[in-house]
C-alpha cells in the first residue's frame, strides 16, 4: 500500500551531493544521509530487517536465504536549477507530482520498499531472499554500490527501476574526460553547466567592453538570444539552453556549445575553435570520434561543465560509447582533436550486455508483457545505472510507454496514476523472481 504523504516527504529532502557536509557516517553529505534515514525509519517502523553499509547504502531485507534478488535504487538526485517553483517542495498538479526525483528515482525506490513491506506483512513464502537496496551516489561515482557489493557480494539477479520499459538488456560504456588548457583570449572568466551528465542549461562569460560590437554582431548573425549585463568596463553574457540527460542529446540543448561557437567565430586563432569543432555535434559528427556500432548504436558526447579562470580552461565531458571501441582508443582520439589541451580519464564504466535467455530476465519480460500488453523487444540503453556495478542487472522501468522522460530536466514529474499501476507490478515481479525456477527457460 502506498501513501502519498510518505512519498512527498521523501521528495522534499534535498538529497544532492554536498561536499561541505561530508562526515565519516555521512559520506555524501547531510541531505543524502537524511533521505537514507527516512527510508531506514520507514522500514524499521514496519519491522523490516535493515542492514546499513556505513552510510553508503542501505539493504532492507526479507528472508535470510543465501541466494538473493536485489532491487537497487538510488536516493541521490542531480541539482535542480531553472525550475518554475522550488524543486524540493512537491506539488500535485492535474494528477501529477512535480519535484526533483519523481522519475529519477525516488518514486521507484519508495514503491519497491512499500512492495517488500507488503510481502513481509503477508508472510509470503519465497525461495530466495529479497532485498531493496538503496544507494546514495549513483549520479556521480557509484562508489556507494561498489562499497555495498564488496561487503555483501553479488546477488543471483538484480534489477534497477531506473530506466524505461520493457527493459534494458545492456548499456553503452560511460566515461568522463577532464580537459584542461591555457587559452590566450580576452575572456576574463567563463562558467557553464551544472553536472557532467546533464546537458548544460546555461553558460556565461565576461569580456572587456571593447568587444561589444564584435560579439553582438556574431550572436545576431547566429540568431542567438542571450542576456547581456554591462558595467563600466565589462560585458557579462549569459546563454540559455535546455537541460536534459547526457545520454539523450535530443532531450536538451547545450548552452556551452552555443557559447563556444560564438567565441570560436570571434576569436578564431584560439583554442575555442578546436573545442567548438569537437563538441558541436553531440554525436561527434565531422570528427574521428563518430562511432556507430550495432547493436549499441552511436557514441554521444556532452560537454557538461566548463570554466575559465585566469586564462585556464577546464571542462568535464560525458561520453557514452558502444562495444567495438575502448575508452583508451577514444581518449587518444580526443587528444588528437584537442592539441594543446591535457585530457585525462577519471571515470570509465565499460559497456555490458546481459543474456536475454536468462530465466530471471525472461520472468521480468513476460510479467511486463502480460501486465501492459506490450510486445516490444528489450533495448540497449545509453544511460548509466547500477547495472555497471551489480551483475547480472537490468534496468526495468519505471517509465511507461507513451510517457516523456524528464530525468535531469526542470519540472520533473510523475503521474499518480502511474504510481498506482507500478506498485502492484513491482510487488508481483519481486515474488515471481524470488520463486523463479532457473531451469524453466533453459
Amino acid at each position: 500500500m502506498i501513501k502519498l504523504e510518505e512519498l512527498l516527504e521523501l521528495l522534499s529532502i534535498k538529497s544532492v551531493y554536498d561536499e561541505t557536509t561530508i562526515t565519516a557516517s555521512e559520506p555524501y553529505g547531510k541531505g543524502i544521509a537524511k533521505a537514507l534515514a527516512f527510508m531506514r525509519d520507514l522500514a524499521l517502523k514496519h519491522g523490516m530487517r535493515v542492514e546499513d553499509y556505513d552510510g553508503h547504502a542501505l539493504a532492507i531485507c526479507y528472508g535470510d536465504q543465501d541466494e538473493r534478488i536485489d532491487v537497487v535504487s538510488h536516493l541521490d538526485v542531480v541539482s535542480a536549477e531553472d525550475w518554475e517553483e522550488d524543486p524540493f517542495t512537491p506539488r500535485i498538479i492535474d494528477g501529477n507530482i512535480l519535484a526533483r526525483g519523481t522519475q529519477d528515482m525516488k518514486s521507484a525506490a519508495y514503491l519497491t520498499l512499500r512492495a517488500l513491506i507488503e510481502i513481509k506483512e503477508k508472510k509470503l513464502p519465497l525461495k530466495r531472499q529479497v532485498r531493496v537496496v538503496l544507494g546514495t551516489d549513483e549520479e556521480r561515482t557509484m562508489e556507494d554500490i561498489v562499497y555495498y557489493v564488496k561487503k555483501a557480494g553479488q546477488p543471483q539477479f538484480a534489477f534497477t527501476p531506473d530506466g524505461a520499459f520493457p527493459l534494458s538488456i545492456g548499456e553503452k560504456g560511460a566515461l568522463m574526460w577532464h580537459i584542461q588548457g591555457q587559452i590566450e583570449s580576452p575572456i576574463v572568466e567563463m562558467k557553464g553547466g551544472t553536472q557532467c551528465n546533464v546537458i548544460a542549461p546555461h553558460c556565461s562569460f565576461t569580456v572587456p567592453y571593447a568587444f561589444k560590437g564584435l560579439i553582438h554582431q556574431t550572436t545576431e548573425a547566429l540568431g542567438f538570444k542571450l542576456v547581456c549585463v554591462e558595467d563600466q568596463e565589462l560585458l557579462h553574457y549569459t546563454f540559455t539552453g535546455v537541460a536534459g540527460h547526457a545520454s539523450r542529446p535530443e532531450s536538451g540543448h547545450n548552452a556551452i556549445v552555443d557559447a563556444l561557437q560564438v567565441l570560436a567565430l570571434c576569436f578564431p586563432k584560439t583554442g575555442f575553435k578546436k573545442l567548438y569543432e569537437t563538441f558541436a555535434s553531440p554525436y561527434a559528427k565531422e570528427t574521428n570520434l563518430a562511432y556507430d556500432i550495432a547493436p549499441m548504436g552511436p557514441l554521444t558526447l556532452n560537454l557538461g561543465v566548463c570554466s575559465i579562470q585566469e586564462g585556464v580552461f577546464e571542462a568535464d565531458v560525458d561520453c557514452r560509447y558502444p562495444y567495438g571501441v575502448t575508452s583508451e582508443e577514444l581518449t587518444q582520439l580526443l587528444r588528437q582533436n584537442l592539441p594543446g589541451f591535457n585530457v585525462s580519464l577519471p571515470y570509465d564504466a565499460i559497456p555490458f550486455l546481459n543474456d536475454i535467455q536468462s530465466p530471471f530476465i525472461q520472468t521480468c519480460l513476460r510479467h511486463y508483457r502480460a501486465t501492459f500488453i506490450d510486445d516490444r523487444d528489450p533495448f540497449i540503453s545509453g544511460g548509466v545505472t547500477y547495472g555497471k556495478v551489480i551483475q547480472p542487472c537490468i534496468a526495468f522501468g519505471p517509465l511507461l510507454p507513451g510517457r516523456i522522460s524528464l530525468a535531469h530536466q526542470k519540472n520533473e514529474s510523475i503521474a499518480i496514476e502511474d504510481l498506482e499501476l507500478l506498485y502492484p507490478f513491482y510487488r508481483d515481479v519481486l515474488i515471481k523472481l524470488a520463486n523463479c525456477e532457473e531451469e524453466t527457460y533453459a
